[in-house]
């Protein structure tokens, strides 16, 4: 069943074409990859897709329901949730603070409760220990009362998937995770995106430039180019594809991904 479908989905500033008639269709419970080189439309997709960006023209669906002009609180809501090239994490609040604000999109008081105070000691405590088990799980719980600011690189990285993880959403969309990673991190990275693919049945869309990542966790991977889709298929049928190695792998990116 597709979770996640595009229809002749288009965006232009100005008059320069960013994507151009996309069409795509993401499987429940998929872990896919979209690559391309940079200035390929790759971002621009993702922020159609998650309500950031209005398309210029073009249909986006999500389990069924069309969401092409929602508003990406909207978006959230129905159970999709992204992470960013840039890390945007609350930096001077500690990881399980940034963790509990996603918990809160949850909760069950309103405005007059909360100005009240009714009842909203426990659930704050019930919002605290939820935000807990869920760094446990991320192996992040050693570093719950750090401010976010001054973990390392790596762990801002699996921090803001956690965060994005409180929203507890069906659809996760990856972008560039692990930009600025070294070698080490981007090997922990990939295990870390299996674990919580399997962990929490999500279907994920990750784009990344890094092709050991792609390669190594994706099981379908779409590659654009000019904002439109040139190639789809398996990791192998991606690294023998001549049009792809033409515009975006190279002859030596093509032999290193294999």
């Amino acid at each position: 069943m597709a979770l996640l479908e595009t229809k002749g989905l288009s965006m232009t500033f100005g008059g320069l074409r960013a994507v151009a008639g996309f069409d795509y269709i993401l499987e429940e419970g998929e872990l896919a990859g979209l690559i391309g080189p940079n200035g390929a439309g790759k971002t621009t997709v993702f922020n159609m897709i998650s309500g950031l960006l209005a398309p210029t023209s073009g249909h986006i669906y999500y389990a069924g329901e069309e969401i092409t002009r929602l508003p990406a609180h909207e978006v959230t809501k129905r159970g999709m949730a992204r992470t960013f090239q840039n890390i945007r994490l609350f930096s001077q609040l500690t990881a399980l603070e940034n963790v509990m604000i996603a918990f809160h999109r949850h909760v069950k008081y309103g405005y007059a409760r909360a100005f009240l105070h009714l009842n909203i000691g426990r659930e704050e405590e019930e919002i605290r220990e939820s935000a807990y088990r869920l760094l446990e799980e991320v192996g992040l719980a050693e570093r719950a009362h750090q401010i976010a600011h001054n973990l390392p690189y790596g762990e801002q990285r699996r921090l803001e998937i956690a965060r994005a993880l409180a929203t507890r959403p069906k659809l996760l969309l990856l972008d560039e995770p692990a930009a600025g990673m070294n070698i080490q991190e981007t090997a922990r990275l990939k295990t870390f995106i299996q674990e919580i693919h399997d962990r929490y049945n999500l279907t994920i869309l990750v784009i990344e430039h890094d092709m050991s990542l792609v390669m190594g966790v994706c099981r379908r991977i779409t590659v654009l180019d000019y904002g439109m889709k040139i190639a789809e298929g398996t990791p192998d049928e991606i690294r023998s594809n001549p049009r792809v190695i033409e515009a975006y792998l190279g002859e030596e990116t093509a032999d290193v991904a294999n």
